[in-house]
């Protein structure tokens, strides 16, 4: 759950967390939500820094079971980039959880800000 590679790679462009420590990863796996938090002080930074936004979005699908014509209801994540004030955009779908798609989308802009520096 605790992507060290992206802590490192926010370090480098930069990003201090100014409420937690910038080794999140060494709080217990009892507590995701404060590794959620520094996620999201990292997605709201790169948002001033580099006026790149990433925005996860819960969307429901809806299945019909075949045999007993049940509805069953599945809750997935999606990410939608934001990358220019003409809202350019592009998106990633299908995460099973907030944290997943959150760290996954933070990832990818941070990649296509490393691309954008060289």
């Amino acid at each position: 759950m605790y992507n060290k590679l992206l802590v490192v790679s926010a370090k480098n462009l930069g990003f201090e967390s100014k409420f937690f420590s910038d080794q999140p990863w060494k709080f217990s796996e009892r507590e995701p939500m404060r590794y959620q938090l520094w996620l999201e002080e990292l997605k709201q930074w790169i948002g001033d820094k580099f006026e790149l936004y990433v925005e996860v979005q819960k969307r429901m699908d809806t299945f019909i079971n075949e045999e007993s014509y049940k509805k069953t209801y599945k809750f997935t994540f999606n990410i939608k980039f934001i990358f220019d004030e003409n809202f350019k955009t592009s998106s990633l779908n299908g995460f099973d959880t907030y944290i997943e798609a959150l760290e996954t989308g933070i990832h990818q802009t941070m990649m296509y800000i490393n691309h954008s520096l060289k």
